[in-house]
């Protein structure tokens, strides 16, 4: 028997007719949400590292930045697999048996998650045997926290999917608050560190994980798990293998770029780059949040009229971020010098120059926010892997001879060559084979059996 999704279903696409003022508050009503929910758990995030900067010993936070570091690539690994997937398919081509094709991602994420655990646990143990007992301990931390964080990740993307992203930032605010008095109340005990603090955070993705989950309730109707598990797999490896490279690539491209800059000048130009480039992180944030928002809805659209009918849509989203950026470059032109000075206690000051190109620089990576939103929604994360591949390799080609020839200076022009590069490899590869609908009318929201990159 089939089961129904337990949402109903909602209008198709981003220009359906009908009433286009309530359309357009509905819209700005959850895209506000979805910047909500991506601000209350990045800065839970950030609530997090500089609290346990202020609590723990340096051999602690040391090990807790490590084990911190490896979450977010087990993120990006998760999400490639599941996450980004589900707004794809979870809109698309199961959006009639959502229900049962979240239960079937949830049984999913716990064989990637405790795999996961798995590896730290060992790797905890052999740290014990060497006698590093604070890393040892974060290490176990994060192999019980890992599953339970990851299940709130995927929970709250569940509803971007069923256009409620307002419960997702409830859960977002649901894991602030539980996390940061959580931690206040281990650390009042005397009892905080890398580890216990990671435990926190895996209670505090357990708990926010048990109440969207309630709201979702998902599950499978009977005879229908064998027949669904096989195509769900089948779609979630053939886009994932390609989403955890552009992934890592993308994760990994600003370490490729400080990387550089260190081959040629001092560790104190990566610090003032880095401190710049934080005034930015709410900008960042934005475009993350919008491009996660916008994809299902991208998705459903690709399914029901092909590819080539989200050309528009990739325009319209990139000139609106790109809008969104050059407001923030005037505010960060006039105000960030002062900002930066308030923040940093005047150790950065004199850079407004530096906070120019930086904001310049976003407006660059706005340019890209479409087509991303576009090639994802599509399914395409082989043109996506592909773009990121381009961009990284043009990126580094160019900032080695700008940064040996021209020093900081060089550095800091060559900030926005990353985005710039991807971003045109980005549209080429749409123009020429993104918007191309191949497939029948149950392939999904695109093709995915090439192979192939181009």
């Amino acid at each position: 028997m089939r089961e129904q999704a337990e949402f109903p279903q909602q209008p198709s696409g981003l220009n359906d007719r009908g009433a286009p003022r309530r359309r357009l508050a509905a819209r700005l009503t959850r895209g506000g949400f979805a910047v909500l929910d991506q601000g209350l758990y990045s800065g839970a995030n950030f609530l997090i590292s500089v609290l346990l900067a202020r609590w723990l010993s340096g051999e602690q936070y040391g090990a807790f930045t490590v084990a911190f570091s490896m979450m977010f690539l087990m993120t990006a690994v998760h999400s490639a697999l599941l996450t980004e997937p589900m707004l794809v398919y979870g809109a698309g081509k199961y959006g009639d048996r959502f229900a049962g094709y979240l239960r079937l991602l949830i049984d999913g994420h716990f064989l990637v998650a405790l795999a996961a655990s798995a590896v730290c646990a060992l790797a905890a143990v052999v740290l014990w045997l060497a006698g590093s007992a604070a890393a040892a301990g974060t290490l176990g931390g994060l192999a019980l926290a890992a599953p339970f964080v990851l299940l709130a990740v995927l929970a709250r993307r569940a509803f971007y999917v069923v256009r409620k992203p307002g419960w997702s930032a409830f859960g977002s605010a649901l894991y602030l608050l539980i996390v940061v008095g959580g931690m206040y109340a281990v650390n009042r005990r005397g009892a905080l560190s890398g580890g216990t603090s990671l435990v926190v955070m895996g209670i505090s993705g357990a708990v926010t994980s048990l109440a969207l989950l309630l709201i979702l309730r998902p599950r499978l109707g009977p005879g229908s798990r064998r027949d669904l598990a096989k195509a769900v797999f089948g779609d979630h490896w053939r886009y994932g293998r390609w989403a955890i490279g552009s992934s890592l690539l993308s994760s990994s491209s600003g370490a490729i770029y400080y990387l550089v800059v260190t081959a040629f000048l001092a560790l104190e130009s990566v610090a003032v780059l880095r401190a710049i480039l934080n005034l930015f992180a709410p900008i960042s944030q934005f475009f993350l949040s919008i491009g996660w928002f916008l994809t299902p809805w991208c998705a459903k659209r690709a399914q029901r009229l092909g590819p080539g009918s989200l050309t528009g849509d990739a325009v319209r989203v990139s000139a609106g971020l790109a809008a969104a950026a050059s407001l923030y470059m005037l505010l960060m032109v006039f105000a960030g010098p002062a900002l930066a000075n308030l923040l940093y206690a005047g150790r950065y000051a004199g850079q407004a120059r530096l906070i120019a190109i930086v904001a310049f620089a976003q407006i660059v990576a706005a340019f890209e926010g479409g087509v991303h939103v576009a090639l994802r929604a599509s399914g395409r994360s082989d043109l996506l892997f592909a773009a990121s591949v381009a961009g990284v390799s043009l990126g580094v080609l160019a900032n080695l001879p700008l940064v040996a020839l021209w020093g900081f200076n060089g550095a800091s022009a060559g900030i926005g060559i990353f985005p710039l590069a991807t971003g045109i490899a980005a549209w080429w590869l749409w123009v020429a084979k993104g918007r191309r609908h191949v497939g029948g009318p149950d392939s999904g929201a695109a093709p995915q059996g090439s192979g192939t990159l181009l």
